[in-house]
């Protein structure tokens, strides 16, 4: 991941870093990490209703990705207490 913290030095703006996970992410779906970091990156940029769907993702990619798992639930705890 030393290669994300590089882009993310060198883009320094984050819907330019969302723009390139999201480029890379198509370009390599099958990448659990960059799916990760997509959706890591559109939750913190209050895009939560994107960011369920690469968090469901992640978990398509790998049912046991912990994270993936615990903010997918964080996400959808939040949707349904703002509600």
């Amino acid at each position: 991941m030393d290669y994300m913290l590089n882009f993310y030095i060198q883009i320094k703006n984050s819907s330019d870093l969302s723009d390139y996970l999201a480029f890379a992410a198509d370009e390599c779906p099958e990448s659990v990490d960059l799916c990760y970091s997509l959706a890591v990156q559109l939750e913190s940029q209050g895009l939560y209703d994107k960011a369920e769907m690469e968090y469901a993702r992640c978990l398509l990619l790998n049912p046991a990705h912990h994270y993936a798992k615990m903010k997918l639930g964080l996400l959808k705890l939040k949707g349904e207490y703002n509600k």
